[in-house]
């Protein structure tokens, strides 16, 4: 590790900044940098804004449990190696300037290597995959694996030196302070999380047509707070209401153990604006600490995918997805689709709920099929 940090070293010396190297002896206490005439973030600015490998520059954390910590990625003097260290950070884990992990490339935009912060997770291997602006790591084997999203905040501009292309899914010139997804429930009925619209001044909903995506004004329907669901109403001239929306919802509780996919829009400032989707299964008929009102699953749920839809192979909708814990091994929350059904039938309109023909098949048919009926949802 001391070898590797001596060799990033050399890059900032080559760059005239001065710097003061620190004891690195102890893994808890490894503070690097001692920056005489600028700040840390300015040398990895000047590193970075000169490199054409795409990883390099300045991250943030991308989570949902309110921990917050800002990285800058240099790649080493050993060509192909780099060194995440950290700029600043709300946790007492992380100090400016430690090391909390060191990656080799293997190939376009994929690396492998160690984590370096602490105690618990020094020397454990981890993948590391660059999607677009989003870095995300993965810490253990594929099935109980911890992920880590880091959103890249600079460069601004894409590795070849062009300006990234900007999102063609709004024609809304006004931009959002928050996004999240949704699943058409019927005609021009959206359900969603009431955390992803509870702040609103004006909801846009988004749909990826045939002809591009369009996106239509929509206003709040009625709410459960309490269970945290919405539901909202389409009001857009423009709009030609959906017919027979081809899933069901589910009234009945599913088994632990069932199949099940989500469909939504995570992260979509950096993935991009196509529909994503995970699978799984249910792992526990309650969700955090007991909650009878959700559903534990083992499909990963990011930050965006807050309102989208959780279904079972059936055909069925059986949940709204709702949260995702970074922390835990492939940990993802959905609320139970008989509270939404709870919901639809408190409105203070008659809403037709589908009732389409179930038939088992594969994930890949039904995403198919089910994709239109899945909308990003833009609070402004």
């Amino acid at each position: 590790m001391k070898r590797a940090l001596n060799k990033i070293f050399d890059q900032i010396t080559n760059l005239n900044y001065k710097f003061t190297p620190k004891s690195l002896a102890s893994t808890k206490d490894n503070g690097l940098l001692s920056l005489d005439n600028d700040s840390l973030e300015n040398v990895i600015k000047k590193i970075a804004a000169n490199s054409s490998n795409p990883i390099e520059g300045i991250y943030n954390s991308f989570n949902d449990d309110g921990t917050k910590y800002r990285i800058g990625i240099i790649e080493s003097s050993d060509k192909g190696t780099f060194g995440g260290i950290i700029i600043e950070s709300n946790m007492r884990t992380f100090k400016k300037g430690d090391v909390i992990f060191e990656l080799t490339s293997v190939g376009s935009n994929q690396y492998v290597g160690d984590y370096k912060f602490n105690t618990q997770y020094t020397g454990r291997r981890v993948v590391a995959t660059l999607e677009g602006r989003m870095l995300k790591i993965q810490m253990g084997e594929a099935d109980k694996a911890q992920i880590f999203i880091y959103a890249k905040v600079f460069p601004e501009t894409n590795a070849s030196g062009g300006a990234e292309a900007s999102s063609n899914v709004s024609t809304n010139k006004q931009k959002a302070r928050y996004s999240g997804s949704g699943v058409v429930i019927s005609g021009n009925i959206i359900a969603t999380n009431y955390h992803v619209i509870k702040d609103e001044n004006q909801i846009g909903i988004v749909f990826n047509e045939n002809d591009g995506a369009k996106e239509y004004n929509a206003k709040i329907l009625c709410v459960d707070k309490q269970n945290d669901l919405a539901l909202l109403s389409i009001k857009d001239s423009k709009y030609k209401p959906i017919e027979n929306v081809p899933y069901t919802i589910a009234s009945n509780l599913e088994d632990v153990g069932t199949k099940v996919f989500s469909m939504g829009y995570p992260l979509t400032q950096y993935l991009g604006d196509e529909i994503k989707t995970t699978d799984g299964i249910i792992s526990s008929k309650t969700g955090y600490q007991g909650d009878i009102t959700s559903y534990q699953i083992s499909a990963p749920i990011q930050p965006g995918n807050s309102g989208g839809a959780l279904f079972d192979l059936n055909g069925n909708l059986i949940g709204i997805t709702s949260a995702g814990v970074q922390a835990a091994d492939n940990v993802g929350y959905a609320i139970k689709s008989s509270y939404l059904l709870n919901l639809i039938e408190s409105a203070p309109i008659e809403i037709s709920v589908p009732k389409a023909t179930n038939v088992s098949s594969s994930i890949s048919s039904l995403v198919k099929k089910y994709t239109p009926y899945i909308v990003y949802i833009k609070v402004y």
